[in-house]
């Protein structure tokens, strides 16, 4: 992610960045100095429960949210085996993420 003047992430598919997630406070703040309109955050997540990615090594993804402090649920789906790991992003969307068994 470049050097932008908020907190973040971006998340890639390969090259390409495809999902930008800001931190609310820091966004708004930057926004706001340069005139740019803010959405207001509704409560909860809004008509938005969460969104799913499909991951590939279970332990290390599992890992990788461990040593950056973040803790994530698990679920095993019943029959096929797939294991989902569930936690927040800072915004407090819910994020899945879908591991083959």
């Amino acid at each position: 992610r470049p050097p932008l003047r908020f907190d973040g992430y971006w998340v890639y598919l390969g090259d390409v960045p495809v999902i930008h997630i800001g931190e609310w406070r820091s966004y708004t703040r930057h926004s706001e100095e340069l005139g740019i309109p803010v959405t207001k955050p509704a409560p909860g997540t809004g008509p938005l429960d969460h969104i799913a990615f499909n991951g590939v090594d279970f332990d290390e993804i599992a890992a990788r949210l461990k040593k950056h402090g973040v803790r994530a649920g698990v679920n095993v789906v019943p029959g096929n085996g797939l294991r989902q790991l569930f936690f927040n992003d800072p915004n407090g969307l819910k994020i899945e993420i879908n591991i083959p068994g």
